[in-house]
């Protein structure tokens, strides 16, 4: 099992969380701003568009083979990712 953790600065650009080149993935998206909220989709995502991710919350969710997550916020915000391989 390939686990990977880090720290992604998402700003007003939609900015790669995540991605699943090979096999699927369990990925945990954790907003470590206070305040701000950050979006997170596809790599169009936008704040009107996007799954909002409010301050302090995460989300979990599976991506698929060949798929990627990207987030973007009104202003730079720090995200914790969790990445799991699950194949």
């Amino acid at each position: 099992m390939a686990l990977r953790a880090s720290r992604v600065t998402v700003t007003t650009s939609a900015t790669l969380l995540a991605d699943a080149p090979g096999n699927p993935e369990d990925v945990t998206v954790r907003n470590a701003d206070a305040a701000a909220a950050v979006s997170v989709g596809p790599s169009n995502v936008t704040t009107a568009n996007g799954f909002e991710v409010p301050a302090g919350s995460a989300v979990s969710l599976t991506l698929n083979a060949g798929e990627a997550l990207y987030g973007i916020g009104a202003a730079s915000v720090v995200c914790h990712v969790l990445e799991v391989d699950v194949a």
